[in-house]
């Protein structure tokens, strides 16, 4: 049994010394400023651990050094100065030191004047108010602080750390706290946090307002591009007043142009008659619609159309008077 045991035991040490990258082994930094040393120094401790090389940092009398010791002490110590910044490393490395007076000196940064540490760290935990953050980030600081105060001598017990909570949480959350504080059995930090959580959502999706949406979508119809209006609406309206007062205009047109031209002279003089400029003394019956010209509306007289003649339409006294000259020099033949 020993011997299965240390041949596991040297098998660890020798995975530990493949290591390349402690920070993949322990990703947080140690900070003077984060007050992070809590969540270091465990995982650190569980790093280690898992090695079997806890001894190196724990013991303050180690055992009779032999080589497979030295080295393995060796990998701890560089493993220290890996995961803490920089101006501590200066503080802290001493020439041919273990990684136990390493691991010390590093703790002292942290742990030394407990007594006036705990003290101040004590008064911010009890007066700690949430104000403007979140039950995430306001659970996570009081977590943070508590802890800090177990490190110094002062732990806080999980009732005490539940009544903070509900003590520094802003006034929204006054009902949500009641609650807590009278539920029996009394409830653990980690169920306070889950219903102050549940609170915090609720409230979110509370704080859409019906109304408010309503008026959106309302306005989002709104502005929806308008059907076409239907035909005879007011274009058509203003396309038949144009019209129509464009026909009352040819409409006197016509009636002027309708007027028979008089022309004088002697015995050659003739004159256009109102049906159609039939020439005097001419004894047959003529259609006056269809002596009238192409440019008038036969069913409608007085109507003219527009001309479809290549050219501007002549004016219907030209017309009437050439009609006359044309049949006055057919009666001269």
């Amino acid at each position: 049994m020993l011997i299965h045991e240390a041949a596991a035991v040297l098998n660890l040490h020798a995975q530990a010394v493949a290591v390349q990258n402690i920070c993949s082994l322990v990703p947080v930094v140690l900070d003077v400023a984060a007050g992070n040393y809590t969540r270091w120094r465990e995982q650190f401790l569980l790093t280690v651990g898992k090695f079997a090389l806890q001894d190196h940092v724990l013991l303050d009398d180690p055992p009779v050094a032999y080589p497979d010791w030295t080295r393995m002490d060796c990998v701890v110590r560089s493993w220290i100065y890996e995961t803490i910044p920089n101006d501590l490393v200066e503080t802290v490395m001493t020439p041919n030191a273990a990684a136990r007076t390493v691991w010390t000196a590093v703790e002292s940064q942290f742990l030394d004047n407990r007594e006036t540490r705990a003290l101040l760290l004590d008064a911010q935990f009890r007066g700690f108010k949430q104000g403007d953050l979140s039950i995430t980030d306001y659970c996570r600081r009081l977590k943070t602080m508590a802890d800090q105060l177990g490190n110094l001598g002062e732990p806080v017990s999980d009732r005490t750390l539940v009544l903070n909570v509900i003590r520094g949480l802003n006034a929204k959350y006054t009902a949500i706290g009641r609650h807590i504080r009278r539920g029996r059995p009394f409830p653990t930090f980690l169920e306070a946090k889950n219903d102050l959580l549940l609170e915090e959502i609720n409230m979110g999706a509370s704080d859409v307002d019906p109304s408010t949406a309503l008026f959106a979508a309302g306005h989002g119809a709104s502005s929806a591009p308008s059907q076409q209006r239907p035909p005879g609406g007011s274009e058509g309206r203003s396309s038949s007043g144009s019209g129509g007062g464009a026909s009352s205009k040819t409409r006197r047109s016509g009636k002027r142009n309708n007027r028979q031209p008089k022309s004088g002279g002697g015995n050659g003089g003739t004159s256009a008659s109102g049906s159609g400029g039939c020439p005097a003394g001419c004894g047959q019956r003529h259609n006056p619609v269809a002596q009238l010209p192409q440019s008038v509306d036969r069913r409608h007289p007085d109507v003219a159309l527009p001309s479809t003649a290549a050219g501007p339409p002549a004016a219907p006294q030209a017309l009437l008077a050439q009609q006359a000259q044309q049949a006055q020099q057919a009666q001269l033949q």
